[in-house]
């Protein structure tokens, strides 16, 4: 019969019949707090291996915009991610339209920029990208999508990205788009609360 003792260095530890071996459970050296853990109402096995962590529930994030965004022709502009939908640990900042990375590992980032012109005829070049800035390091642009229609303007041009990144701790990570126009002001649309044009998401995966 098998038998569960406490032992004096706050472990446990669950010995077979014969007393010759034992599996120990043990807490980290150090707690920055208590632990919880909750068992399925059900029966589960373990098997060997690396147990998978939940980091979904720490750094996922997702932003929208809240109305149309003005900018400069022929200028690189934050896209201004001012609406939280979730922000799981509270990494994305609306005030720098930034997320900041909580800890270090891999990362997927989705992003949706509809890019338009005043009027008809009148965009010529856009492109989105994102936006890396290492902490301590400079600002990095990565994974752009880029379309050139100097050939046939037109009004409006969606870009999407979708990307898996190794981010480092306190790294930043923002959206940046860009417009040539041969007349009129470009902007960034939102469309409306009920149907988004424009999108920021990511989470840890690893």
């Amino acid at each position: 019969m098998a038998e569960l003792r406490v032992k004096s260095t706050g472990t446990l530890k669950l010995f077979e019949s014969d007393n010759t071996s034992s599996v120990t459970i043990a807490s980290p050296a150090s707690l920055g707090a208590d632990r919880t853990i909750t068992l399925p109402d059900g029966d589960v096995t373990l098997t060997a291996g690396t147990m998978l962590t939940d980091y979904f529930s720490s750094t996922y994030f997702d932003v929208r915009m809240s109305a149309d965004q003005s900018i400069s022709a022929s200028t690189a502009t934050k896209v201004d991610f001012d609406t939280e939908v979730t922000d799981l640990g509270s990494n994305f900042d609306t005030a720098t339209q930034s997320y900041t990375a909580p800890t270090a590992g891999y990362y997927v980032f989705n992003a949706a920029l509809h890019i338009a012109s005043q009027s008809d005829s009148q965009l010529s070049h856009s492109h989105m990208k994102l936006v890396s800035t290492p902490s301590g390091g400079s600002a990095v642009g990565i994974a752009p999508s880029s379309f050139d229609k100097n050939s046939n303007n037109q009004r409006r041009q969606a870009h999407t990205v979708s990307f898996i990144r190794l981010m480092g701790v306190d790294e930043v990570m923002y959206v940046e788009g860009y417009a040539t126009v041969s007349a009129g002001t470009p902007s960034f649309l939102w469309e409306s609360s009920t149907s988004y044009t424009n999108f920021f998401q990511g989470w840890r995966i690893a």
